[in-house]
């Protein structure tokens, strides 16, 4: 009888749902980064103060990003184009917001709501979010800097930054 293993087989995934599956079910943050330092990609992590709402959270999708734009004051469309990157979010997409001066919370209890329904699989936020009990107890990933009840709505307006779009 021997005593040598076959080796193993590679996963193999059938469509982007169960590969974002596996990276979420196989794959953790510090793996993830040595493999992009052996492939010569350096700068590739999250500013460290960026972090899960909750440790267990994780997230892996498409990117889908958007610009927040600072702005002192009502504004001729209330939150700038946010409903509309809502709108365009689909399923196994991430939520990426990034800009401004970060004076006012950048997601809340009814964009993680409005997200969670379209299929999105996470927002990652370099600012902060609001709401904080609500946000927690729809159990969805959001990553942030933080904590900060401000809103947004007289001071910050979205550009959604896909190729092609104004």
């Amino acid at each position: 009888m021997s005593t040598e293993r076959e080796p193993a087989q590679p996963t193999v995934w059938q469509n982007d749902e169960s590969l974002f599956e596996l990276y979420r079910n196989e794959l953790y943050t510090p793996v993830v980064g040595d493999i992009l330092d052996e492939l010569g990609c350096y700068h590739q992590f999250l500013p460290q103060p960026i972090q899960p709402a909750q440790m267990h959270f994780k997230v892996a999708g498409r990117a889908m990003p958007v610009l927040m734009i600072d702005v002192y004051g009502p504004q001729g469309q209330p939150f700038g184009k946010l409903t509309e990157a809502l709108d365009q979010l689909q399923k196994n997409e991430v939520y990426i917001a990034s800009g401004g001066d970060m004076r006012c919370a950048y997601w809340g209890e009814i964009l993680t709501a409005t997200a969670k329904a379209r299929g999105a699989c996470g927002a990652v936020i370099n600012g902060y979010y609001r709401d904080t009990a609500r946000v927690l107890e729809q159990d969805w990933p959001v990553f942030s800097r933080g904590r900060y009840a401000q809103d947004s709505c007289v001071r910050t307006r979205w550009r959604i930054t896909v190729a092609g779009s104004k």
